[in-house]
């Protein structure tokens, strides 16, 4: 395939939510695991919904988790230039009731570096023109299909607004994990400000 052209950190899109809107994406998940990591993949989410604003996006999955409920929340706020990873696990073990929040906050630095590739291939996926495209850099490598019609600010690399990625499979070099993210649906809705604070709230 020829390439048409590589992007610089120069992301280009026809439309972006207004910004008293969000974009709301569910996605499904699946996994290519090694050998050694294959008995943890039922313990994966199965699907996540990722919510984008202007300005930041948030993450939300839940799974499974030897046998009680976990939820995972992450958030990156773009404005305030942090993020937070929360994770819930709530059940019962050893007959006693369970219920432990954890998170991390850490600042965010915005990828200047990492290049993506776009190719000719075109493809519709939910009634939306989609181009193909891939990035690699020293933690990734990704390759899939994204929408310039839609802003989805980090979506593919930190900080920079390429489009709405509606297909594609990354790989973690060091994990040696593969995942795979096909969108179910797409929407907009009014924006709900408080989604994007990053602050220990219950999950």
């Amino acid at each position: 395939k020829r390439l048409l052209l590589i992007l610089l950190c120069l992301p280009i899109f026809a439309y972006s939510q207004y910004k008293n809107e969000q974009l709301v994406v569910q996605y499904s998940m699946d996994y290519k695991l090694p050998l050694m990591k294959r008995l943890f993949k039922g313990m994966m989410p199965k699907s996540c919904t990722i919510y984008y604003s202007s300005n930041a996006y948030r993450m939300e999955a839940e799974m499974s988790i030897l046998g009680m409920d976990g939820k995972v929340v992450d958030i990156c706020n773009y404005t305030k230039m942090e993020s937070i990873s929360m994770m819930n696990i709530s059940g019962k073990k050893k007959n006693q009731e369970m219920d432990t929040t954890m998170y991390q906050t850490n600042k965010i630095f915005i990828d200047s570096i990492t290049n993506v590739n776009y190719f000719l291939d075109n493809k519709k996926i939910l009634n939306t023109k989609c181009v193909k495209f891939s990035y690699e850099n020293n933690n990734e490598k990704s390759i899939g299909f994204l929408s310039k019609e839609f802003s989805a600010i980090g979506a593919i690399i930190e900080g920079k607004d390429f489009g709405l990625p509606l297909e594609w499979e990354t790989y973690d070099k060091e994990e040696k994990i593969k995942i795979i993210f096909t969108a179910k649906s797409i929407k907009t809705e009014p924006l709900i400000e408080s989604y994007y604070i990053i602050e220990w709230i219950p999950i």
